[in-house]
C-alpha cells in the first residue's frame, strides 16, 4: 500500500508542477500577444484614417469636377 501512496504523491507532484509553470507559460504568451495586438491595432488605425483622408480628398476632387 505504501509503494501505490508514493507512486501517486509523486504522480501527483509533477502534474502540479506541470501545470504551474504551463499557467506561466501561458500568462506570458498573453502578454507577448497583447503587446502584439496594441501596435497591430494602432498600425490598423493609422491605415484607416490615411484611407479615409485620401476617399475624402477625392471626394472633394469629384465634387469640384462636377460642381
Amino acid at each position: 500500500m505504501g509503494y501505490l501512496a508514493g507512486t501517486l504523491a509523486t504522480f501527483l507532484l509533477i502534474y502540479f508542477t506541470y501545470r504551474i509553470g504551463e499557467n506561466k507559460r501561458a500568462a506570458t504568451h498573453k502578454q507577448e500577444i497583447a503587446i502584439f495586438d496594441k501596435s497591430a491595432w494602432k498600425e490598423m488605425n493609422t491605415t484607416k484614417y490615411e484611407i479615409y483622408i485620401q476617399s475624402t480628398s477625392k471626394m472633394i476632387e469629384v465634387a469640384q469636377q462636377y460642381g
